[in-house]
């Protein structure tokens, strides 16, 4: 019987470990997402001067790839 039992506390071991990596990759890969979107939108309205309705569909766009990132890589797992 001890034996069953570490084999349980080694697998819970395991699946917390696993779950832990999961959410961190999921955190580097929306931070990652975060500033390259926000970067790549920041310079397109610099040399692009749009107007706010295109404004408000960037907006919307950062928003829910953003939103959709991190729920999917982050709070998922």
């Amino acid at each position: 019987m001890d034996r069953l039992e570490n084999i349980k506390a080694e697998l819970n071991s395991f699946i917390k470990k696993y779950y832990k990596n999961k959410f961190l990759k999921g955190l580097l890969a929306s931070l990652v997402v975060f500033l390259l979107s926000l970067y790549l939108i920041s310079i397109a309205e610099f040399y692009g001067r749009f107007s706010s309705n295109i404004r408000f569909i960037f907006l919307s766009f950062f928003i829910l790839l953003n939103g959709y990132i991190l729920i999917i890589y982050c709070l998922s797992p």
